[in-house]
């Protein structure tokens, strides 16, 4: 074997290792960490209401956030009664987006009011945050039988890690 030969396997059986260990801290990592928690989504069957007004319901949500000037995604999920809203805003300050958090409860009232019924689970994303509430707290807060206190203490509020 050649000197040249040689020095090709062993570069690529320190690589190998280096891959494998590479591999080996990689799975070390993710096994202490705990998953991000979520909430549990059953099946149901889809409000009749809800099937036929989809489109419409994710075109008033979306308007009413778009009238703030911010890029949304709003997806209607009728088999998991649930309404997810993604809002991006242009000059995003740092910490909790708490403006875009509520103005996306509020879009959503706005929807309800239009006909958008049958969604149990209201999600908003914003950034990395994520705050999730049952429609009925929602509903309870905009009748006031929920103060702005005891509504906040019933979303549930987390933060996706930064990748």
């Amino acid at each position: 074997m050649s000197r040249l030969e040689l020095f090709v396997l062993i570069s690529l059986a320190i690589a190998a290792l280096v891959v494998l260990a590479a591999a080996g801290l990689m799975l070390a990592d993710s096994i202490g960490r705990e998953p991000i928690p979520t909430l549990p989504l059953a099946t149901v069957p889809p409000h009749p209401l809800l099937l036929t007004r989809v489109p419409v319901c994710q075109d008033v949500v979306g308007r009413a956030l778009a009238a703030h000037g911010w890029e949304n995604t709003v997806l209607l999920d009728p088999q998991r009664a649930l309404l997810t809203i993604e809002v991006v805003a242009a000059a995003q300050p740092t910490g909790l987006p708490a403006d875009q958090i509520w103005a996306a409860f509020e879009a959503a009232l706005a929807g309800r009011a239009g006909g958008c019924l049958g969604y149990t689970l209201l999600v908003v994303h914003v950034d990395r945050y994520r705050a999730a509430v049952g429609v009925e707290d929602l509903s309870a807060w905009e009748a006031g039988v929920l103060d702005d206190g005891a509504f906040s203490e019933r979303v549930e509020l987390s933060q996706e890690e930064a990748q």
